[in-house]
């Protein structure tokens, strides 16, 4: 029991911080086979280039479209969970009388949703591998690193404003603190 409590801790700790980030913006978009690895398929730019990468036949973009078309209200569904079950966790972390085994209840919703949301999106691209060629296959590792690099450069970037912006004094409406001096 005492080597479940740090576990569980850490856990908790993490859940209540990605509830805090996860309120600095809207909800990300579904992901599908494509997007989960920064390749949006919906996107005419991104469908293009994918087309044009890997050389894909017209029989192999309708059986890829029909892939995430399958897979999206699924995947959908499964976040929808992952967040009900996010919400049901804060909500018993912050009760007003705390009942461990609720918590724990809780603890195991959002893992089980998470895990939930980690197998469609593997079975999806399973999926999609199988319509892919040998040398296409290897291309598409190329296209998803590539990618994967870009979205953490503008996730950088990104980060990078908003620290600027909170290190910023407000001049707008600046505070007096008692230690302020005239």
């Amino acid at each position: 029991m005492k080597g479940y409590v740090p576990i569980l801790f850490a856990f908790l700790l993490f859940a209540s911080a990605s509830q805090v980030l996860a309120q600095n913006g809207p909800p990300p978009p579904p992901e599908d086979s494509f997007t989960a690895r920064g390749v949006d398929n919906d996107s005419p730019n991104r469908r293009n280039i994918l087309r044009r990468e890997l050389n894909l036949t017209d029989d192999q973009m309708m059986m890829i479209r029909k892939i995430n078309v399958d897979n999206r209200p699924k995947m959908r569904l499964a976040q929808q969970q992952v967040q009900a079950a996010r919400k049901d966790l804060d909500q018993a972390i912050y009760a007003d009388s705390l009942d461990e085994e609720h918590l724990k209840g809780r603890v195991r919703a959002v893992i089980e949703a998470e895990a939930e949301v980690s197998k469609l999106r593997a079975m999806s691209e399973v999926a999609v591998r199988k319509v892919l060629t040998p040398e296409q296959l290897v291309r598409f590792r190329e296209l998803r690193s590539r990618f994967a690099r870009q979205g953490e450069e503008m996730r950088r970037r990104s980060l990078r404003r908003q620290n600027e912006r909170r290190a910023r004094p407000n001049t707008d409406n600046p505070v007096k603190r008692p230690d302020d001096r005239l």
